[in-house]
């Protein structure tokens, strides 16, 4: 029964996550690859990454033996969700995870969450002139249930836009996450069963996802990241220890 050492488990693990939501393995920035907009390639990255847990789960072994069962996530849970304040994707899913025990399952990644809302027509594709990339901003429909763009600037100096959420958009995932998982688990990316925010409904239901169209610099961005991600294998190889983000 072959062993493997637990950081690198847990470093495998961060980096095949951040993939298959469709991030930089490397800083977990938006990747704009679209190899990982590939449905076959994220179903194939979330198996890896089960295969993954399941060995750190069996304590970094491999072969017969006790197997370990994560449990699937207790949606249930949601049902006592409370809106604080507006806030983005990525801190919505944390709070949704809050009650929650690590090893109760896992929600979907932000990014995989972006491209279910895209690919059901509240969010769409837009190249911002700061800086020629694009990115998920809400449509008229996503306005329409809570949805709205920031602007702003990392530490770094890059400019970037965020999508938050109102009090309706945020009980609307909260009473839809169970159906979206599904879905995004199943790699089809359009829901047939949501509850309308707001009382309202939506007959023209099911849009879909605006193709995303390739630039110059997205090539160049897209190159970079793939040496970087290089330059972090070498160094596995030279057993450098793993550094987060």
């Amino acid at each position: 029964m072959k062993e493997f050492e637990e950081k690198r488990l847990d470093a495998a693990i961060t980096y095949i996550s951040r993939m298959a939501d469709g991030n930089n393995p490397t800083n977990n920035r938006p990747a704009q690859s679209d190899i990982l907009d590939n449905p076959n390639v994220i179903r194939c990255l979330h198996f890896v990454k089960e295969v993954l847990e399941e060995v750190r789960l069996n304590n970094g072994k491999v072969g017969t033996g006790k197997k370990s069962v994560r449990k699937p996530f207790p949606f249930d849970v949601l049902k006592a969700f409370q809106y604080r304040e507006d806030k983005s994707i990525m801190h919505l899913l944390r709070q949704f995870a809050e009650p929650v025990e690590d090893k109760e399952g896992k929600l979907p990644g932000a990014a995989a969450i972006n491209k279910w809302l895209g690919a059901n027509g509240y969010l769409e594709r837009r190249v911002a002139p700061q800086n020629g990339k694009e990115y998920w901003v809400p449509s008229e429909k996503g306005k329409q249930l809570g949805l709205y763009e920031r602007e702003g600037t990392s530490p770094d100096g890059r400019f970037y836009i965020s999508v938050i959420y109102n009090a309706d958009a945020q009980k609307f995932m909260a009473e839809n996450m169970e159906m979206i998982a599904g879905n995004i688990e199943s790699g089809e990316l359009t829901g047939k069963s949501e509850k309308p925010a707001g009382g309202s409904t939506d007959s023209g239901f099911y849009a879909a996802a605006a193709e995303e169209n390739a630039t110059a610099a997205a090539d160049r961005e897209r190159q970079a990241q793939e040496d970087l991600y290089a330059a972090q294998w070498r160094q596995w190889e030279e057993d450098v220890p793993f550094r987060e983000g």
